[in-house]
């Protein structure tokens, strides 16, 4: 199995992790996990034996599939901090409430060309 990264570890984040590890789709070595608050990332660790980051741009770096799960207002901080580290991943943002043109423009000052990247859009409610 290849290793996927969380940048972020709130709920959404913690959801799909525990979807991942009770399906089993991957094991707690596959999984992980960087967030600006240590505790949370201790308490995950330690709950699901997933591997905490010192940093977003560990976790990229070591990551073969990376999920942004942050929140709408700390997502250029949490672009910026995994610019220099984006390579072939398969990029994933979980966010609302802007268009993911602003983030492919962000992403495309990285080494790699954004439309290397997949993005997953969420679905609509009655569509």
């Amino acid at each position: 199995m290849s290793t996927i990264g969380f940048i972020g570890s709130g709920n959404m984040a913690e959801a799909l992790m525990r979807g991942l590890l009770t399906s089993k789709t991957c094991t707690p070595q596959d999984i992980l996990i960087s967030d600006v608050r240590p505790e949370r990332l201790r308490e995950l660790a330690d709950r699901y034996g997933v591997t905490a980051c010192d940093s977003n741009a560990q976790a990229v770096g070591r990551a073969d599939t990376v999920i942004l799960s942050v929140k709408p207002q700390v997502m250029s901080d949490a672009l910026q901090s995994i610019q220099g580290s984006v390579r072939r991943h398969a990029l994933h943002l979980h966010r609302g409430g802007r268009p993911c043109g602003e983030d492919r423009r962000r992403l495309g000052r990285c080494p790699h060309h954004p439309r290397d990247a997949q993005y997953a859009r969420p679905r609509r409610r009655g569509r």
